[in-house]
């Protein structure tokens, strides 16, 4: 063991009570199998993230909210040839198609929940600086609830590796993969690649360290925030909290410590958006990557 530098978050198994459920209603009403990094961490501000998500459902459980998902989704492909054929180069070491077909799976989970994250991470950030998130004119049939609970096919809870627990090699992967993209530490999606340190390996040096950084990954981030913050302010209705609402339950500092999660996780999540869209073009090509494959079934 390394001592992997763990930030400050509190992961599902710790959570109980009022942060339990908030943590459930999250992944059942957005359709996801975890809650995120972000979430995680701002959960380590007890005054924000319950209230924050109560205030914020509703909006997130309709069509218009599953819709703008797709929308960032679609807007991710980087427009840059895959540097590596991931499916060859899985079968040329050995993998069959059925575990390759797990990966797969896996994948396209990752890109179902990541959009709907930034697009979420997006709206509390624009909210806590006193602009507009929600309340926007649209029509009727977008303001449709979406059933709640995991579509078929979805993971109900993935497990993510615990750096803390993993072995060196792993540690050093998981070290790599965020110091590449200059976060603070691996994102989720990674932690659940690391079941297969190979395919983690593969990824981080083949697939992402070629394009991460470059100007058109940060070109991609920069427009995914924007078309994110322009999708947040029309949210069927108010989401998230302004930081004045949390001024008599949290002290000066924890405002200021908000603001920045806020800010650095509105990034975040883009580039992690991109990255697991661009992994999943080397698997499978833009169309399957770009796409959702948990279509909404709304009933009449």
């Amino acid at each position: 063991m390394t001592g992997f530098a763990r930030f400050p978050q509190v992961d599902h198994w710790d959570a109980a009570g009022d942060l339990e459920t908030t943590y459930n209603d999250i992944r059942l009403t957005l359709r996801v199998p975890w809650v995120a990094f972000a979430c995680r961490v701002l959960a380590a501000f007890p005054a924000f993230l319950p209230l924050a998500w109560h205030r914020s459902a509703e909006a997130f459980g309709t069509l218009y909210a599953e819709r703008a998902a797709d929308e960032l989704r679609e807007r991710s492909l980087l427009g840059i040839d895959p540097a590596l054929d991931l499916k060859e180069h899985l079968l040329s070491e050995g993998w069959d198609e059925d575990r390759i077909d797990s990966v797969r799976r896996i994948l396209y989970q990752l890109n179902y929940r990541n959009p709907k994250y930034l697009l979420l991470l997006t709206a509390w950030s624009e909210r806590f600086q006193m602009r507009t998130a929600g309340s926007g004119q649209v029509p009727e049939d977008l303001r449709r609830s979406v059933p709640k609970g995991h579509p078929e096919g979805m993971d109900p809870l993935l497990t993510l590796v615990d750096p803390a627990q993993a072995s060196v090699d792993v540690q050093r992967l998981l070290k790599r993969v965020a110091d590449i993209n200059y976060h603070h530490g691996p994102a989720s999606d990674f932690r659940v690649l690391a079941h297969w340190p190979d395919l983690l390996e593969t990824v981080t040096e083949r697939i992402l360290s070629p394009v991460v950084r470059s100007e058109q990954y940060d070109a991609k981030a920069r427009e995914l925030v924007t078309r994110a913050r322009e999708l947040a302010q029309h949210l069927p209705k108010p989401v998230g909290v302004e930081r004045t609402d949390l001024e008599s339950t949290c002290t000066p500092a924890e405002l200021a410590g908000l603001t920045g999660v806020l800010l650095m996780y509105q990034r975040f999540i883009a580039d992690i958006t991109i990255s697991i869209v661009h992994v999943t073009e080397c698997l499978d090509g833009p169309v399957a990557a770009s796409q959702s494959h948990f279509p909404v079934a709304i009933p009449d």
